[in-house]
Parts: structure tokens; C-alpha cells; sequence
């Protein structure tokens, strides 16, 4: 059987569509409602952009680096308050909570460091960067 290119690239269009055929049922009868706004929480101290957020869902805690102000946002997700900032950062661009360590890791563009903070005491100064602690 000798099939050239341009019949398998035609094959696999006709596939594509049919798949997509196949899908359309389920996507159309998702609700259209999939995101609802319940509150809007006020930023007053954060200029600039924001980047990537985490949620520590066992303590009901939301993390928000907000690159513009070189900062950590950290928001009670009961209380739909801001209750602890993090300064001290150099363009937070991303942020990542490890629930089993129970550590906040916050990646700095400006540097090109991860700082390494504990779960429980953050109001405290961070631990020692990544970078120090691998003994580079």
C-alpha cells in the first residue's frame, strides 16, 4: 500500500475533526458558569504586577507574588484578608507551597534565586537562599 504524504496529512485532519466531533456533546453541556466572583479583595499597597499564586489549602492560606512591589502576599482564604506580607524580594515571579514540608519556595527573576521560607513562621526572616543551603 502506497500512501503519500499528503493523504496521511489529510487522514489526520479528518481524525482531528471527528475527535472533535466526539468531544463537542460533553463541552457544550458544561455549565457556562464555571467561575463565579464571590468577593473582591482589596490590594491597597500593591503597585505593579502580580505573577503566580499558591494555596496552602490545609491552613486556608492563598500566596501571591506581586513582582511590581518585590513582595509576598499572604491572604487568610476565611478571612479574605491580607495578613502577612513578605518584603524583601527581588521580582517575585513565582510561587509554590510544598504542603509535606510545609515550606513557601519564591523564585526572584531580578537574581535568579529561590528563597526558602517556613510554612509555620513567616514572619520570620527566611532561611537561608536555595542557593546557600546546596553550599554553593
Amino acid at each position: 500500500m502506497n500512501v503519500n504524504r499528503e493523504e496521511i496529512i489529510t487522514r489526520k485532519i479528518w481524525f482531528v475533526a471527528f475527535a472533535f466531533c466526539l468531544t463537542m456533546p460533553e463541552v457544550l453541556a458544561q455549565p457556562t458558569e464555571l467561575l463565579r466572583l464571590l468577593q473582591a479583595v482589596l490590594l491597597r499597597d500593591v503597585h505593579g504586577r502580580i505573577d503566580h499564586f499558591d494555596a496552602d489549602l490545609v491552613r486556608h492560606r492563598l500566596f501571591m507574588s506581586a513582582l511590581g512591589n518585590n513582595t509576598l502576599g499572604v491572604f487568610g482564604l476565611r478571612s479574605n484578608k491580607l495578613i502577612h506580607t513578605i518584603r524583601g524580594l527581588h521580582e517575585p515571579q513565582g510561587v509554590t507551597y510544598a504542603s509535606r514540608s510545609n515550606h513557601i519556595f519564591v523564585a526572584n527573576g531580578d537574581d535568579g534565586t529561590v528563597r526558602l521560607f517556613d510554612g509555620d513562621y513567616i514572619q520570620a526572616a527566611p532561611d537561608r537562599s536555595l542557593h546557600e543551603r546546596c553550599g554553593r
